[in-house]
Order: structure tokens, then C-alpha cells, then sequence
């Protein structure tokens, strides 16, 4: 079927996200809010995917230290003792800030981007002249 993984036991892609702590190769988890093993399902011929959709980080890189953040994805087969790993791959370092920026710090974001402010002054300033008068 389309959803096989090759006549193997089922596998599955799993995303953590972590830093690098100074004097360690271990990944600190920082925590990713959501959904973050997907079953891999065959695309076509060979080709396995996963879709991720809505993870969420519970940091940012300013609240560990100003360390960069890495994803880490790993594949693994689902056995009869539980999920074995076969592959992990880890991204280059990811810097997660929060703070929103304004139309001019981010002049190629669409209106409705999320990472734009919203200024409460220009909200009331809105509301005002759509209350007014005419009705």
C-alpha cells in the first residue's frame, strides 16, 4: 500500500530540538510543543516522507544562555521491544528569537505574519474612527 515502509517493520521520523552546552556532545532538550513523531509514508518508488505541522519551541535562544538551537531528526523502526534508531541528522544552528518586529524591521512580511507587532495605540486609534459618526 502507499503508506507501506517497504515491506520492514513501520518506520517513523521523530524532531527534537536542543543546544549545545560548552564541554558537552549531548543535545540539552529544550522542549518542542506538538505533534513530533510522524509515521513515514511512501511517496513514490523508494521515496519516504513525514509531515510536521504546528511545533511549537518552548525557548528561545536568549533564555539558554544565548546558545543557538539545533533540530534533530531521527528515523527509527518500530519493533516489538519499542522504536529502534537507524539515522539521525542534526541542522546547522538555528538562532530562535521572540521578540516581534515592526513593518520596518521585517519589510518583506506579509500583513498577517505572526512575527509582525501589533501596536496597541494604532488598534485604539482604529477603533475610535470606526465608531464614530454615520450610524
Amino acid at each position: 500500500g502507499a503508506g507501506g515502509s517497504l515491506g520492514g517493520p513501520p518506520l517513523v521520523a521523530m524532531v527534537s530540538c536542543g543546544t549545545l552546552r560548552a564541554g558537552h556532545e549531548e543535545l540539552h532538550d529544550q522542549g518542542l510543543a506538538g505533534e513530533s513523531t510522524q509515521r513515514l509514508n511512501r511517496t513514490s518508488g523508494a521515496q519516504l516522507e513525514a509531515s510536521f505541522s504546528s511545533l511549537l519551541l518552548q525557548h528561545t535562544s536568549f533564555n539558554c544562555g544565548n546558545r543557538p538551537f539545533h533540530l534533530v531528526i531521527t528515523v527509527a523502526a518500530q519493533g516489538p521491544q519499542g522504536l529502534q534508531a537507524l539515522a539521525c541528522v542534526s541542522s546547522p544552528p538555528i538562532h530562535v528569537d521572540a521578540r516581534k518586529r515592526s513593518k520596518g524591521e521585517r519589510p518583506d512580511a506579509r500583513a498577517g505574519d505572526v512575527r509582525l507587532a501589533e501596536h496597541k495605540r494604532a488598534a485604539t486609534l482604529v477603533r475610535r474612527s470606526s465608531s464614530g459618526g454615520g450610524g
